[in-house]
Order: structure tokens, then sequence, then C-alpha cells
């Protein structure tokens, strides 16, 4: 009740994603003062916030849904919320069946967390520019949102999304304090040059490989290669934060998870994306691309390499390691479904291709 006066009015300054932002920050601010609270105050407050954040998402959210969804698919999209509301409840009610309630509390703020990280990279709502007169933004954030009819543009961002998201760079920065962290009686150190190896084994590997396995095949066991190997970290860092004895004698898991992650890494979703900037994209095209593919790929990279160090510090490393392995998994699916296979065609023939798939997407667009 009492959000929705200042709410109503900021969706209309702040715009809708600004407001969005803003209500997922607090929102893992109160769950953090409930999962940290030593004493009713901080409990209270955290409670507090969380609960005027929640009336406030359930004002914002539905607009900023409607406003960016195609007219087919708005009442589909509109509806959603209640169901999510839902789902929310049950999985309070689950984990915190087998949980205590600070951890309850660690486990509802990962998805404001993730919202407000996937929020940093959608655009704004067009409707809401519109009505500021910024024209050129809104027809910015339709192509955004609509895709500007180029497929092959689209193909080659996400897989370096997914690169970026899988924890790369935070892996790779942090090799030796994972290591420490971990406990092993291996030298964090010896260890960081084991993983270092494998990789320059690995990316050989792909070299040689590439044009035999096939690109498609080569990202589908990387990315489901990486997601199991940081799944198995995150299920040891969990354990260990649980119970430091119910991991002696398993000190080797860091070292094989990582060398496992690394080695998978090296050989699909490191080097090929890039491989695919440049078969998928036409000579037009290819310099535009890589400009923004480059951009996008590095922005990610610090995201997930910061995101790391904030994550670790408030809900713990196993956390990290889980959600780079859900990215990873979606990553999967991503490359299943919208991955062509280039190998063996020609520049021309991959061109070709995707002339069809625009010419589809055409026929369905104006059907619908």
């Amino acid at each position: 009740m009492a959000s929705g006066p200042p709410i109503g009015f900021l969706v209309n300054t702040m715009g809708r994603k600004g407001v969005l932002i803003m209500v997922s920050v607090v929102f893992v601010t109160g769950y953090a003062l409930m999962a940290a609270s030593h004493n009713l105050t901080m409990f209270f407050i955290g409670r507090v916030l969380t609960g005027i954040c929640a009336g406030g998402a359930s004002l914002v959210a539905p607009i900023y849904v409607a406003e960016i969804s195609e007219k087919s698919r708005r009442g589909l999209f509109g509806s959603s919320f209640q169901l999510m509301a839902t789902l929310g409840i049950l999985f309070t009610y689950v984990l915190g069946t087998f949980v205590s309630w600070q951890w309850l509390a660690v486990g509802c703020g990962v998805g404001p967390l993730i919202g407000l990280i996937l929020l940093l990279w959608v655009p704004a709502s067009p409707r809401y520019l519109l009505s500021r007169k910024k024209n050129d933004e809104a027809m910015a954030a339709l192509m955004w949102l609509r895709g500007a009819d180029c497929p092959e543009q689209g193909i080659c961002l996400m897989l370096l999304l997914f690169q970026q998201l899988s924890g790369i760079e935070a892996v790779l920065m942090y090799t030796v304090h994972i290591f420490r962290e971990a406990g092993s009686n291996w030298d964090p150190n010896y260890c960081a040059i084991i993983v270092g190896a494998l990789q320059v084994v690995a990316t050989f590997s792909e070299v040689v490989i590439v044009d035999r396995a096939g690109r498609r095949k080569l990202l589908l066991l990387s990315e489901l290669g990486a997601a199991v190997s940081t799944l198995m970290l995150a299920a040891f860092f969990y354990f260990k934060e649980t119970d430091p004895h119910a991991v002696d004698g398993f000190g080797w898991i860091p070292l094989l998870s990582l060398a496992g992650f690394i080695t998978f890494f090296a050989i699909g979703i490191g080097p090929v994306p890039f491989l695919l900037i440049g078969e998928l994209n036409s000579p037009r095209m290819v310099g535009l691309a890589s400009a923004i593919g480059t951009s996008v790929n590095w922005g990610f990279g610090f995201t997930a390499t910061f995101g790391m160090i904030y994550v670790e510090t408030t809900l713990g490393v196993h956390w990290c390691f889980a959600m780079f392995a859900g990215i990873s998994f979606l990553g999967v699916a991503f490359v299943w479904l919208c991955c062509p296979e280039t190998k063996g065609r020609t520049m021309e023939e991959i061109q070709k291709y995707f002339q069809k798939v625009k010419k589809v997407q055409e026929v369905v667009t104006a059907a619908a």
C-alpha cells in the first residue's frame, strides 16, 4: 500500500526500467539485511523493504511487460506475472522446509539479484521513450526487442554473452584464490599452472578438430561440459561451507572441476563464437558485428568478474558457480535451438541459408 503512490509517480519520471532497477536494488538490500540480521530491528527493516518492493514490482513489472510485448503475445506475457508470483510462493514453502530462515532470505534474494543484472542490458520501454520525445532511442529499443532482421548477428552476440557469463574471466582471475578457498592440499600456484597449461592444450586441440567435428557439436559439448564442471564446484563449496569436514579427502575435486571447465571452454565456447562472427556475417556487416561483439564480450566479462566478488561476499562462492552452471545449461539449449552448422559450407552457402531464414521470418510476421 505504501509503495503505490510513489511508484506510480516514479514510473512516469524515472521510467519503467529505472524503477525496476531501483526496486531490485532495494529488494536485494532487504533480503541481505534479513539474512545477516542479529536483532529484531534489523530483520524488521529488511522485511519492510522487501514488502514495499513487492508492492512496487507488482505495479511496474506488468506495465513494462505489456509495453515491450508483441500484440500477439501480450496476453500471454501479461498474465504470467501472477504465475511467477505463485511460483515464488511455492519456492519459499519448499526451500523453507529444508533450510534455516537465514538461508531462505538468501535464496529469495537470488531472484532479484539475477533480475537486476539482466535489467542492466535490456532496453527501456519504447512507449515510455516515445512519451519523452526520444524517438531514436525508442526505435533502437524496438530493434533490440523485435530484432533488426539480422538473425546471424543475434546468434553471434548470444554466443559471446554465454561465453563470458560462463564465468571464464572470473575463474581465470581467481584460480589461485579458488584453490585456497577449497582448502586443498595441492599447492594453489601449481594448480593454476596446470589449469593454464590445459587451456593451451585444449585450445590447440580445437584448432585441429574444429573442421572435422563441426562448430555446432563443439559448442554443445563445450557448454554441457562447462555446466557440469561448474556445478561440481558449486556442490563442493556448498558442502564445504555447510560442514567443512564433509569434503575431507575430496580436495582433488576443485582441480578436476576447474581443469574440466577450462578444457571444455577451450574446445568450443571460447574460440568458436569468434570464428562464427566471420562465417555468419556478410562482408558488409562483419566489421560492425566484430566491433559490437567485442564490446559486448568485454562488457559481460567485466560484469561476471566483479559480479563474482559481490555474490561470493554476500551469498557464498557456491552460488557463483551455481549461477555459472545455470547460464551454461541455457547455452546448451540456445546452441541446440538456434545455431546452424557451418562446417563444410562456403560463405555464399551460409549467406543463402540466412536469406531463407529471413524470408521465413517475414512470412511468419505477416501472418501474425
